[in-house]
């Protein structure tokens, strides 16, 4: 039997209430917790995971103006695998069919002319690091099955 460390990362106490007008980005590194960060914090929000193929295929074919009625305000996990979600998503918000996005990725996000610029102003950007000492003294031990 294995133990699993259980963590409050602080970045969850940062990120927006999904009532605000709000373009999330959160970026960082593999296995920093940005997909459960995101679950965690936003669990009333619809999830798409742009790791899977089927879904990249999804949503690269729903129409712009119909974003919002089709995606709404979701949770885009690992939207670098799709950056054509970006301009939509800047879209939907422009045109105000949504209010609310959170779209999460690897740090090489911000290295995408597309989402540099379509973005620029209208979304707020969060980088997860690995943990920090203060979530380490504040997290409690699990046993769990390896």
């Amino acid at each position: 039997m294995g133990e699993t460390l259980q963590k409050k990362r602080v970045l969850k106490k940062i990120l927006p209430d999904p009532l605000a007008r709000r373009l999330v980005v959160i970026t960082g590194a593999r296995q920093t917790g940005k997909t459960t960060l995101a679950k965690e914090k936003y669990a009333n929000l619809k999830y798409i995971n742009l790791d899977s193929p089927e879904n990249r295929e999804v949503v690269n074919n729903i129409h712009s103006a119909s974003w919002g009625t089709s995606v709404g305000n979701a949770v885009l996990d690992e939207a670098q695998k799709a950056p054509v979600v970006f301009e939509k998503v800047k879209y939907a918000f422009d045109e105000g069919s949504i209010s609310f996005s959170v779209l999460t990725g690897s740090s090489q996000i911000l290295l995408l002319k597309k989402v540099r610029e379509s973005l620029a102003g209208r979304a707020f950007f969060y980088e997860l690091w690995p943990l920090m000492q203060c979530e380490m003294n504040n997290s409690t031990k699990t046993n769990s099955v390896p």
